[in-house]
C-alpha cells in the first residue's frame, strides 16, 4: 500500500462511471422465447433524491444464465456508486475468465444448462462474492481512491492541516477511509440439474434483499447481516419488557443497556454499544440503527495493515415452482415498504414484473418524501423475476 500512499498528492481523480455492463436508470422486460422455461424480469431503480445524478446502487442481470445481483453502496462509506459497481462488474465474462475453472463454468453456463450438484452452485456463488470482495480490496489501494480518502479524512479534520504520507497516524486515518469503501451484495443464479428440474441458488452479504412470492405468499429468502436484524434474533426487550421479534415496527424502542448484555456475542455490537456509549445515548429505536451492518463486501479491519476479516455469505438452494416470483432489491426498497405492502403488489401485478418493480419503485420514492416513519432518502432497485413453465411441461 505504501506506492499509492507515496503519490497520494498527484493521483488522479477517479473516474466514476460505472462499465457498460453495469445498467442504471432503466426500465426493461425480458421473455426468453427460445428455452423450455420463461423468464420474465422488470427492473426499476431510481437515484437518492440527496444525490440525484449518482445511484449507488448497481445491478447485474442475465436472463440467458439466469443471473440477477443487486449491490448497495454503503452509506457513510467513501464511493458506494464505485464499489457496488466493482462487485457487480464480477459477473461479467471479462471478469469470469480471470477466475477458477469451476467458478467460471457454474457462472457462464445458460440456466437450462445440466449442473452437477448445488453443492458445486453454491460454492461458485460463494466464491464469486469472496471474489468480489478481493477486487474491492484491490481497489481500495488504487491512488485515485486513497486521494479520495485523503480529501474525505482532511474533511474530517474540518482541513485544519495537511495530511502527511510519511506520518503512521496519518496513514491510518487514510486507511480507514479507504476501507470504509464497501457494498452489500444479493446474487441468485437459476440453474437444471441432471434431472431437468430447476432451482435458484442464491449468496448473501449484507442488507438487500431477496424475497419470493409463492402461490400469493411472500418469504425473506436472505437474513439482514445488520444490527436491526441481530436485536430481532436475540430477541432484545424493548423499553416495555416485551421481546423485539421482527423489524416491522421501526418505531420500537430499546436501550443500549439491554444491548450491552450481548456484547460478547459479536465484535460488531461490541464497536457499535462503544459508540454509543460515547455519545451518552441511552435509548434507540429500530429505525435509528438500520444503517447499521455487521458484513458487507470490502468492509476491513482499519487497524490491520492487511485485511483479514473472513466473508461469510448466507447461501441457499430452493427448488423452482411454476409461478413463483423472486424479487431482489436494495433497502431502498426493504426500508421504506413492509414486508405487507411489498406482498400486495407483487400480487397485484403478478403477471406483469415490470409493472410490479415501477411500482414498488415509485411507492418507495413517492413515501421518502413524507413525514412517514419509515420514510428516508436513499437509492432503490428493484429486480422482479417471474419463472414459469409452458403448459405442456405441467
Amino acid at each position: 500500500m505504501s506506492a499509492a500512499f507515496d503519490k497520494w498528492k498527484s493521483a488522479p481523480e477517479p473516474v466514476e462511471t460505472p462499465k457498460k455492463e453495469i445498467r442504471q436508470a432503466e426500465f426493461r422486460l425480458i421473455e426468453s422465447q427460445k428455452n423450455e422455461t420463461h423468464l420474465q424480469i422488470g427492473i426499476a431503480t431510481e437515484a437518492s433524491p440527496d444525490h440525484p445524478t449518482r445511484n449507488e446502487d448497481s445491478y447485474y442481470v442475465s436472463e440467458e444464465r439466469g443471473i440477477d445481483f443487486v449491490a448497495d453502496g454503503v452509506g457513510g462509506g467513501l464511493a458506494g456508486n464505485l464499489a457496488s459497481a466493482k462487485a457487480a462488474q464480477e459477473l461479467t465474462f471479462e471478469r469470469l475468465a480471470t477466475r477458477d475453472i469451476m467458478t467460471r463454468l457454474v457462472m457462464e453456463a445458460g440456466r437450462e444448462e445440466p449442473m452437477v450438484s448445488a453443492e458445486d452452485v453454491e460454492d461458485a456463488l460463494r466464491q464469486t462474492l469472496v471474489n468480489m470482495q478481493e477486487a474491492l480490496t484491490e481497489l481500495q489501494t488504487d491512488p485515485a481512491i486513497i486521494a479520495m480518502a485523503v480529501k474525505r479524512a482532511e474533511k474530517k479534520l474540518k482541513n485544519t492541516r495537511k495530511l502527511d504520507p510519511t506520518d503512521p497516524m496519518d496513514r491510518q486515518l487514510v486507511l480507514y477511509e479507504a476501507r470504509s469503501m464497501s457494498c452489500t451484495a444479493s446474487l441468485s443464479k437459476i440453474w437444471r440439474d441432471a434431472e431437468g428440474k430447476d432451482w435458484n441458488t442464491i449468496a448473501h452479504v449484507g442488507d438487500s434483499r431477496i424475497y419470493r412470492l409463492r402461490q400469493g405468499r411472500l418469504e425473506r429468502m436472505t437474513p439482514d447481516h445488520s444490527l436491526a436484524q441481530a436485536i430481532v434474533d436475540l430477541r432484545i426487550p424493548d423499553i416495555n419488557g416485551e421481546p423485539i421479534t421482527d423489524d416491522q415496527d421501526v418505531s420500537r424502542t430499546f436501550s443500549i443497556e439491554a444491548l450491552r448484555k450481548h456484547v460478547l456475542k459479536s465484535k460488531e455490537i461490541a464497536a457499535i454499544v462503544r459508540l454509543m456509549l460515547q455519545k451518552k445515548i441511552v435509548t434507540l429505536t429500530l429505525d435509528d440503527i438500520r444503517h447499521y451492518l455487521l458484513q458487507s463486501i470490502g468492509a476491513g479491519d482499519s487497524n490491520k495493515d492487511y485485511y483479514e476479516k473472513e466473508l461469510q455469505p448466507f447461501v441457499r438452494t430452493d427448488e423452482l415452482d411454476d409461478e413463483d416470483i423472486y424479487l431482489d432489491c436494495s433497502d431502498g426498497l426493504s426500508d421504506v415498504l413492509t414486508d405487507h405492502e411489498i406482498q400486495a403488489v407483487l400480487i397485484k401485478h403478478a403477471d406483469e414484473p415490470l409493472k410490479a418493480a415501477q411500482e414498488l419503485e415509485q411507492a418507495a420514492a413517492n413515501r421518502s418524501q413524507t413525514n412517514h416513519e419509515r420514510a428516508k432518502p436513499d437509492d432503490i432497485t428493484v429486480i422482479v423475476r417471474k419463472f414459469t413453465r409452458p403448459r405442456s411441461q405441467m
